[in-house]
């Protein structure tokens, strides 16, 4: 598996042989092709669209999803302390990595009691689809976030607003 600038819907392509890795046993291929993707969406987000240092407070919405479940582990591993939104079944996955509230039952935004530097935003609802900008989920995010914080949306055409 890996990643080219060009062809990467061929059926065939060459590459050199650096941007490839053997796709680990546990991985389905479908999986395999997905990874590079979502670790990369998850890195820029967290390393080039805002500056994630340790110690700092993270909100990642979807936590266990594609993008949020690699960047809640690049945040973690980067000394950051993560707080996480996930369905029930998805809470012991996240809970090794830091804070997690399940947001179809609790309403996150009143259970933060700390403003948080950074937002990253990789959950789709309702109120986003057909217009591009954060629903109701972002409404909450805003709400969270400290003054001269970060919400960076993977789901709202990839918009990154400094509060």
């Amino acid at each position: 598996m890996g990643m080219v600038q060009m062809g990467s819907c061929m059926d065939y392509v060459a590459v050199e042989e650096d941007l490839l890795t053997v796709i680990p046993e546990s991985l389905s291929f479908e999986e395999a092709g997905a990874a590079p993707t979502v670790a990369l969406t998850a890195w820029q987000a967290l390393f080039e669209h805002d500056r994630l240092q340790p110690g700092q407070l993270i909100l990642v919405q979807a936590g266990a999803g594609g993008v949020g479940h690699a960047a809640v582990q690049m945040a973690k591993q980067h000394g950051a302390y993560v707080i996480a939104t996930a369905r029930d079944y998805n809470h012991d996955f996240v809970k090794g990595l830091g804070e997690v509230f399940n947001y179809t039952k609790v309403d996150f935004a009143t259970q933060i009691t700390d403003p948080v530097d950074i937002v990253l935003d990789s959950a789709m609802d309702q109120s986003t689809f057909g217009t591009g900008v954060p629903g109701e989920i972002g409404k909450k995010n805003y709400s969270v976030i400290k003054d001269g914080g970060t919400y960076i949306s993977v789901v709202a055409f990839g918009k990154v607003w400094m509060k």
